[in-house]
């Protein structure tokens, strides 16, 4: 179960992910699950990390790389996590969360838990 801690006033503690891919019949490629978690991160600050990857062989048509590989499945993880303790602790999700935890336009290039550092030049 994926989970995201944070303290009340917004800001993210850890963030823990159960990554599980169709790679389909057979394997082309691993590099949108080994993406997602070097992704997972995104343009928060969280401070700690931790992911689990599995690849599931299934009955359908193999996958390979796109363009973006492994970053769609990332961000819909990470955004919903956000919305779902939002939720649960009744904050406003953009207002509180995401604007005390976005890296500041004076922070980069900055490094994130996993994978090379950031180089955008803002987090607007």
């Amino acid at each position: 179960m994926p989970r995201l801690p944070w303290t009340p006033d917004g800001n993210f503690l850890a963030l823990r992910a159960d990554l599980v891919g169709n790679v389909g019949a057979h394997t082309v490629s691993f590099v949108p699950l080994s993406n997602g978690p070097r992704l997972l991160p995104s343009v928060y600050t969280i401070l700690a990390c931790h992911a689990r990857i599995r690849g599931v062989l299934t009955n359908t048509v193999p996958t390979g790389p796109y363009r973006g590989a492994g970053r769609p499945e990332a961000m819909h993880v990470v955004e919903r996590l956000i919305d779902m303790a939002a939720a649960d602790m009744g904050l406003d999700r953009i207002g509180c969360a995401a604007a005390a935890t976005l890296f500041r336009p004076t922070g980069f290039p900055t490094k994130t838990r996993w994978g090379p550092p950031t180089t955008a030049a803002s987090s607007r």
